[in-house]
């Protein structure tokens, strides 16, 4: 599906992008919020990876999350807020949180 991230309805085998326009086909690496409200993933931007949250339920424009350095493997927390990901800020990999409200 050429980076975009789809829903499958099981029963009419149907499929519906909710990648959003700006980011199709270069989004990758999804993440579903644990209530299944929102979704983080990867855009390059810049020529750096960043970390969007984008809404499933009201189609509110994405947030951009992190700045600067390249961002991976963004992963929610239990509490439908935050998000931990891998980062090399200061040379060094490393695990990072930030507040999908507000980023880093």
């Amino acid at each position: 599906f050429n980076g975009n991230l789809h829903t499958l309805d099981l029963v009419s085998g149907e499929t519906t992008l909710i990648t959003p326009p700006i980011h199709q086909n270069s989004a990758n690496q999804f993440s579903v919020s644990p209530d299944e409200t929102m979704i983080a993933y990867l855009y390059f931007k810049d020529e750096k990876t960043h970390i969007y949250v984008h809404s499933l339920i009201d189609g509110e424009a994405p947030r951009q999350i992190t700045r600067n350095d390249d961002h991976w493997f963004p992963a929610w927390f239990p509490d439908n807020r935050h998000l931990a990901y891998n980062s090399n800020q200061n040379g060094v990999f490393q695990i990072y949180a930030a507040d999908s409200q507000g980023g880093e």
